[in-house]
């Protein structure tokens, strides 16, 4: 009997992977339950488990009298003398117990209890174990495929890749070896249920860890992720070290990193964005591929606007407006994108009042030549004038101007000289001559001090 129930418990429990101590402990705890069961005074037994004989030894230790009062735990000097003549009264008698007297049903309890111990240490096993595993990319057979997910055959146990975890447009076969990240870990009664992905950001984060040395090794950063599974993604990069370029890290020589990477995701294209710790920069980073012109940030209310090139709207947007949105959840704001004609429409230059103008001039109505040069000037000024469109300005003057949201001329004179000085966007000498360039193409004006 003894060898029957060891014999049973070494095979599942080296299937199992479960310690020789362990189901030692395990195989004593059943015995002490029927001993509870069988005897009234459980407490004068031992169980002895020996794995490695095969055996299991069960002792009672009964009292030594003259006259017996309670056979369950008392023994007669009488008979104890039987086994061995220097026993005395008060003595402590170690009597062996067969487990053959539990019968059969108990043992067969017994096992069938011991089986469901071993099931329920390896369930805890595996939470356990895969528990600390979460983010770590595995690869696994197909084993079964099914309407709502596939099953994958990893390390003598099954995962569950659910179909809103696939990437679009993804086919499998049954054998096919499939690389997946350890998502989750789900306790059902019956079993625990490992869930793996293939379209959560964790990935792709796993992805290019492997390929990139860089990111391994904490010389490059990822400070961030968004995903279309299977159609398009952006992950921002950061170095650590200036004299490495992340986005050039993650691409590799002639592209072979992210390609490596593009092809594991069935052809997902992935935008590398520098990270910037200016919400402003890294907007502008974020939007790169459709070549912005301007960004206006209100952090306060997590909003930009993004100014783009008409022709290059569609860009920006994106198919189904997978950039814009890529780009908002990235960044965390909501990016609105603006045409260069509709700013043009939405930034009209508030000029002074024409009327006053005319009427400081009417004493001039003599002078033809003057009144028609006037009247020229101001129907300049019923058009938008951008900055970058002044006659004489430095491009670079222009492109810091913009970067602080003056774009047009009436930007400029409406703000005023003290305040502009203190936006520290151009020197004194510079803004000087700003105001010249604007007093020799369109005359005259005043500024708010």
């Amino acid at each position: 009997m003894n060898s029957q129930i060891l014999e049973a418990v070494n095979y599942v429990a080296k299937q199992k992977n479960i310690g020789r101590d362990k189901i030692s402990e395990m195989i004593k705890e059943i015995f002490v339950m029927m001993i509870k069961k069988r005897y009234k005074f459980p407490d004068t037994f031992d169980v002895i488990v020996n794995i490695d004989k095969g055996e299991v030894e069960i002792f009672q230790e009964m009292d030594v009298v003259e006259e017996v009062m309670d056979p369950d735990y008392e023994i007669s000097l009488e008979t104890a003398r039987k086994e061995d003549p220097d026993y005395a009264i008060g003595d402590t008698y170690v009597k062996f117990i067969d487990p053959e007297e539990f019968g059969r049903r108990s043992i067969s309890t017994a096992k069938q209890t011991l089986k469901q111990r071993i099931r329920d240490i390896e369930k805890e096993n595996i939470i356990n174990e895969y528990q600390k595993r979460i983010g770590e990319i595995i690869i696994g057979d197909v084993n079964q495929i099914k309407k709502d997910k596939i099953l994958l055959n990893y390390d003598k146990i099954e995962v569950v890749l659910p179909f809103e975890e696939q990437i679009r447009n993804e086919r499998f076969k049954r054998g096919q070896s499939v690389r997946v990240v350890i998502l989750r870990v789900e306790n059902d009664p019956k079993a625990p249920e490992i869930v793996v992905s293939r379209a959560h950001e964790s990935f792709l984060v796993r992805l290019f860890e492997l390929e990139v040395p860089e990111i391994s090794d904490g010389i490059i950063e990822i400070r961030g992720v968004a995903r279309e599974p299977g159609v398009r993604a952006k992950i921002a990069v950061e170095s650590t070290d200036r004299r490495i370029d992340p986005v050039g890290a993650c691409v590799g020589q002639r592209g072979v990193r992210i390609q490596s990477i593009v092809r594991e995701l069935n052809g997902e294209k992935i935008d590398i964005v520098p990270w910037d710790a200016d919400i402003t920069k890294f907007i502008l980073n974020t939007m790169a591929v459709a070549k912005p012109i301007d960004v206006k940030v209100d952090t306060r209310k997590r909003t930009a606007t993004v100014v783009i090139e008409d022709d290059n709207v569609a860009i920006a947007v994106g198919k189904n407006r997978q950039n814009i949105e890529l780009a908002c959840r990235l960044t965390g704001f909501d990016i609105e994108i603006l045409s260069t004609s509709e700013r043009k429409k939405s930034l009209k230059l508030e000029m002074p009042d024409a009327q006053q103008i005319l009427e400081s001039f009417n004493e001039y109505n003599d002078d033809d030549e003057f009144e028609d040069e006037e009247s020229e000037e101001l129907d300049d000024f019923d058009e938008d004038v951008y900055v970058e469109d002044l006659p004489g300005i430095q491009k670079d003057w222009a492109v810091r101007l913009n970067q602080k949201g003056i774009a047009t001329i009436d930007d400029v004179l409406n703000l005023g000289k003290e305040k502009f000085m203190k936006l520290d966007v151009l020197s004194k000498d510079e803004l000087e001559t700003i105001y010249n360039l604007i007093n020799e193409s369109y005359g005259d004006y005043e500024t708010e001090e």
